[in-house]
């Protein structure tokens, strides 16, 4: 307090002497600026006031001093004394003071430093540059400059603040949360995102590597078991959308050995892998084990002209002999697992048929193949009623394959000389497949 007063007092060697006490971060301030600050200082003690009106209390005309205590100037000239460590340590005398005070209950700058947070409009210009910048260096201190929030991380790194939310709650990073506090944000480490962020960046859904390697998504997971593939798991599935994701290097390596087994040149009297397998008529169809006797070099196959959106090694390969490739899906079936699902989805369904996906997807719209609310998510038809249509009805691809027709009208046209119609309950089904191929 002595050295607060002493600032304006009337005798030169009682103010040079507090002058001298002053520590640089104030020096440029004159002795009666000086001692505005450290006033400023003691009336932010009256936290009642700043409370209730945010407001530093002054005096003003008719009103008097009485309120302001010795203790309060003592407080506010340690505070000038200090420096920097000085206005820190205020801060953390104001926290104290605030205790059980409403703005306990908040978040943010005003609630951490109370009155700090204000620049007093009655202090000179140079004062207030000085106490703008001390305040800033105060809250800084106070916080992990590695935990930020949530909104802040999401604009920095173009990812939604959602995701963001999903992996907080997930508890897989570090992140802090007020609890008890209104509108507080949730913090997280940015050191703790920022790999997951890399890893995101190397990863491609289940669809969209199927579609790349020409397969349906189906069969991905067999592919991975099969250790062709490299499943990702852990913190980075938060930051995605879809349940299922798979390394983008691992796909491109799946991709390219399969282009490099394909041979260019294809004999006239190949068959397109499809159709081959069509007409095995061996159930489901094994792909992931096909593509594994590809890269083998178990499976000879051929490049042959397709339509640019079919993507599926079906349409873009051939092989020689539809026989030999049932004997190896045979002999690949018994090799896999013992145990069949019970679901399954509409690829499943069509290879069992001997149908395209769309034949499937009508026959279940006409209630011919019932198709069950209460099944996995796409699995929705039962194995065992899939078999029991495939031994009970005949399709037009397999009527055309048995008779060596060279074209579905020329089935039709045979059927209707032997007096064969068919089933009114499947006709439009089995003619819009006839159509589709």
């Amino acid at each position: 307090m002595d050295f607060l007063i002493g600032l304006i007092d009337p005798e030169p060697e009682r103010k040079d002497r507090s002058r001298k006490l002053v520590p640089e971060m104030w020096s440029s301030l004159t002795a009666g600026d000086l001692f505005e600050v450290g006033l400023t200082f003691a009336c932010m003690l009256d936290l009642d006031h700043w409370d209730k009106q945010q407001t530093v209390r002054r005096r003003k005309g008719g009103t008097s001093w009485s309120w302001l205590t010795p203790r309060m100037l003592s407080i506010g000239g340690r505070a000038l004394l200090g420096g920097q460590p000085g206005f820190e340590m205020f801060g953390e005398i104001l926290r104290c003071e605030a205790k059980c005070k409403p703005r306990e209950n908040r978040y943010g700058k005003w609630a951490e430093i109370g009155p700090l947070s204000i620049v007093e409009p009655s202090l000179c210009d140079e004062a207030k540059a000085i106490l703008r910048k001390a305040t800033e260096a105060c809250v800084v201190a106070r916080r992990d400059p590695d935990m930020q929030p949530l909104q802040k991380l999401a604009d920095k790194y173009g990812i939604t603040r959602l995701s963001l939310s999903v992996l907080a709650e997930s508890g897989l990073v570090p992140t802090t949360k007020f609890e008890g506090l209104k509108r507080s944000p949730v913090m997280m480490s940015e050191a703790a995102l920022k790999p997951l962020l890399n890893e995101k960046q190397n990863t491609i859904s289940a669809t969209r590597a199927a579609a790349a390697i020409g397969v349906h998504p189906a069969h991905m997971d067999e592919l991975q078991k099969l250790g062709l593939l490299e499943k990702v798991e852990g913190a980075v599935l938060k930051l995605l959308k879809a349940e299922a994701y798979y390394t983008r290097q691992s796909v491109d390596i799946l991709t390219e050995c399969i282009q490099r087994r394909i041979a260019r040149r294809a004999p006239k009297d190949c068959l397109r892998l499809r159709v081959a397998v069509r007409a095995c008529n061996d159930g489901v169809v094994p792909w992931a084990r096909i593509v594994q006797s590809i890269l083998e070099g178990e499976l000879e196959v051929f490049r042959i002209k397709a339509d640019r959106s079919r993507k599926a090694l079906g349409d873009r390969l051939a092989v020689r002999d539809a026989s030999a490739l049932s004997s190896l899906i045979q002999r690949l079936s018994s090799a896999g697992s013992d145990t069949q699902p019970e679901w399954i989805g509409n690829a499943a369904a069509s290879e069992m048929l001997g149908v395209n996906e769309v034949a499937v997807w009508r026959l279940a719209k006409a209630g011919a193949l019932k198709k069950h609310d209460d099944a996995p998510l796409y699995r929705h038809f039962k194995r065992s009623e899939v078999e029991f249509m495939s031994c009970q009805t005949i399709f037009a691809p397999e009527v055309s394959r048995l008779g060596k027709f060279k074209t579905f009208r020329e089935a039709s046209a045979w059927l209707k000389q032997h007096g064969i119609a068919p089933s009114t309950h499947f006709s439009w089904n089995v003619s819009r497949d006839s159509r589709s191929g």
